[in-house]
């Protein structure tokens, strides 16, 4: 019998999209090393895949739409076999480093596919000391060529003019919930200014990454003799062919030394989000209380550009606008959001733009569109079996 991936559609309709399966059984099986693997359907057609060691899975995406299971049987199944040493596959999701310090350390990173190109600063200033407030976020998010955090802008001037404090996808604080107490003790933690330090990348057919890590905190859960330091980890990813990037958030202890033999606590955080973008005067903010996991937000003028944000954490308080704006022209274009308290996150970004704008169709509308995504990609993502 063939090596094969059963593939499983848990929605109630015919979909596409991607898959991953845990890597190691599949090597240990068939002895191939990560760049031999290949992956063809039923009419021996090849398809995208990529394995990621440090994840240990192997992802692939789908070349159409299959239908949803019936009874046990697998919606579609694929054939692994050893890749021949002519067989390349083309990168449709691609890193870059757009900006490096006089050490090549990378400064300023991207994520780019056929539809979406995000840039990452890694330090808190892009350039001017005394605007040090960038750490972490995404200053440019272009869909289709279009820059969408200052859409209006782009849209008039192309690339001229554009505010400088746009950006988005920052997590500019976190919330630690410390135990060793009868009730709950917090400590909070600022991020925007602290740098982040670029731990891996990749890029390939299907999937392009980046692992950032904070700058080292202390906390003391009690006794102050007993401090523990930790990093808060962001995994980002880009697939092929998306206009959304996944996020995976953990808080780990260092592996310094000094925490030998501790036995380091396992810490509950809550995100908070924040955004710069200009969604007009009157953006149109989706969130209902029949779906806590995610919200959308976006403009009803051209060039209708819109968000979307999904998590498996579910979603805490959103504020629009962000209320802690110092200059108050800036409020209409800031807002803020947080998750429930959680040991780990999986968040999903969404960039969107409706190319009729409100009302001339259902598929249009922001908040349909990320609800979709939500429920494709974390809720009943499409899921896969190595027999």
């Amino acid at each position: 019998m063939p090596d094969q991936l059963f593939v499983f559609n848990h929605s109630s309709y015919p979909r596409g999209g991607w898959a991953s399966v845990a890597w190691h059984p599949i090597q240990a099986r068939m002895g191939i090393g990560p760049d031999e693997v290949a992956l063809v359907d039923e009419s021996d057609l090849e398809i995208p895949c990529q394995v990621d060691p440090a994840r240990d899975t192997l992802i692939f995406s789908l070349p159409r739409k299959i239908e949803p299971v019936n009874g046990s049987a697998p919606s579609v199944i694929f054939t692994l076999r050893r890749r021949s040493s002519r067989s390349q596959q083309e990168e449709k999701a691609h890193y870059k480093v757009l900006d490096s310090d006089p050490n090549g350390q990378p400064r300023v990173v991207q994520l780019s596919n056929e539809r979406l190109a995000a840039s990452f600063n890694l330090l808190p200033s892009p350039g001017d000391p005394a605007k040090n407030w960038y750490a972490g976020a995404a200053t440019s998010v272009r869909l289709d060529g279009l820059e969408m955090l200052d859409a209006f802008a782009a849209a008039l001037k192309g690339w001229e003019g554009h505010d400088p404090e746009k950006r988005c996808m920052q997590v500019d604080e976190l919330r630690l919930e410390l135990p060793g107490s009868s009730a709950p003790t917090y400590q909070r933690v600022q991020l925007f200014d602290q740098p982040y330090e670029l731990v891996s990348k990749s890029s390939g057919p299907v999937r392009a990454s980046i692992t950032l890590a904070s700058a080292a905190f202390d906390i003391a859960p009690g006794d102050p003799e007993s401090r523990e330091r930790y990093q808060f980890y962001r995994i980002i990813s880009l697939l092929a062919g998306t206009d959304y990037l996944l996020e995976e958030l953990l808080v780990k202890p260092v592996p310094a030394p000094a925490l030998t033999g501790t036995g380091a606590i396992q810490l509950a955080f809550v995100p908070r989000f924040f955004a710069h973008m200009d969604l007009s005067f009157t953006p149109e903010l989706h969130r209902f209380s029949e779906a806590p996991e995610w919200f959308a937000i976006g403009s009803r003028f051209s060039p209708y550009q819109g968000y979307g944000f999904a998590t498996n954490a579910r979603l805490g308080a959103v504020t629009y606008p962000h209320l802690e704006s110092p200059e108050p022209g800036n409020q209409r274009k800031q807002f803020s959001w947080k998750t429930l308290p959680c040991r780990s996150a999986t968040c999903l970004h969404r960039f969107m733009r409706s190319a009729a704008g409100r009302g001339r169709g259902h598929q249009e509308h922001f908040d349909v569109r990320t609800g979709t995504c939500f429920h494709e990609v974390l809720d009943r993502p499409l899921t896969c079996h190595f027999v």
